[in-house]
């Protein structure tokens, strides 16, 4: 039976490790960030990752994370301000992480959002992440589970750059910012079988997908390049599923940036009062090759099942 490890680097930072002792992700969770993010993220056989972290056109994208735009009008997705004025964190107050006897890791966490500068506490949310060394239907994957339970300690209103009256609004929730070699050549694809960003932007999906060339595997040609990617699945117990995705692709022509989200704010916001919780969960896939759909579709099976 295969297994994952739990590899700590510091109090606030540890690998994911397969047993033939690749990295297969590493966790970050420290104060010093916007938000607990992974990066880097492989796939088995990835030699580079399927993220980027911190790019240059949009610093606060860090690889594999999870981000609500604005609670109460305060912005919690960038970190743009130097002194954090009308901006929100996302802090990590309690943490434990344990390997599982079927090979899996469960991390929990409580995690408080609050404004920077006044740390006015808006939400608590309980999460926990599982990974495990396979990707039920799919193989040669493995996978990442969210599952995050969010209390409001006050009235809050959740909001997004309204879309589609601004193209590029509409993110929130669990986002994927690409290594940027992966944005020429890339493909987009959902469960319903759209394909680019102008299918895929905006639609609602059981799942959607993000691959494109991979650097660094040494085995090969600009005729037949290596491709990896990440699948993110939503649960059918979410609200509003099948979730909003938010598909972007510039390509070789404007950079090379990528990004795929489940935006579950993307066309209606969300109020909760004092007290109220709300539960989320997703699966994240990252794969080698091109975007298996009848895989991804036995993948979400599964999932749904669980």
């Amino acid at each position: 039976m295969s297994r994952l490890h739990w590899k700590k680097l510091t109090d606030t930072s540890a690998q994911i490790v397969s047993d033939t002792h690749k990295t297969l992700a590493t966790y970050q969770w420290g104060q010093q960030r916007r938000h607990p993010f992974f990066h880097p993220l492989y796939s088995f056989g990835a030699n580079e990752p399927l993220t980027a972290f911190a790019p240059w056109d949009h610093r606060w994208h860090k690889g594999l994370w999870w981000s609500w735009k604005m609670i109460n009008g305060v912005v919690f997705w960038e970190n743009a301000t130097p002194n954090g004025e009308n901006e929100g964190q996302s802090h990590v107050v309690s943490h434990a992480a344990e390997e599982l006897p079927d090979g899996s890791i469960r991390i929990t966490q409580r995690l408080e959002m609050r404004v920077v500068l006044t740390k006015q506490l808006f939400l608590v949310e309980d999460r926990t992440l599982i990974a495990r060394p396979e990707a039920a239907g799919f193989p040669g994957g493995w996978s990442l589970d969210w599952h995050m339970t969010t209390t409001a300690v006050e009235p809050c209103d959740l909001t997004v750059t309204p879309f589609p009256e601004v193209p590029w609004g509409g993110y929130a929730g669990l986002n994927y910012r690409p290594n940027r070699c992966m944005g020429w050549n890339e493909t987009i694809l959902s469960s319903e079988r759209k394909q680019g960003q102008n299918q895929v932007h905006g639609s609602c999906a059981r799942w959607a997908a993000y691959a494109g060339n991979i650097d660094g595997n040494e085995r090969d040609s600009a005729a037949e390049p290596a491709r990896a990617g990440v699948a993110m699945l939503d649960h059918p117990s979410n609200p509003r599923h099948p979730s909003p995705y938010y598909g972007w692709s510039s390509g070789a022509d404007n950079r090379g940036f990528g990004f795929l989200a489940a935006s579950f704010l993307m066309h209606q916001p969300l109020r909760l009062e004092t007290s109220q919780q709300l539960t989320l969960r997703y699966r994240v896939i990252p794969f080698d090759g091109a975007i298996d759909a009848p895989g991804l579709d036995i993948a979400w099976q599964a999932w749904a099942k669980q």
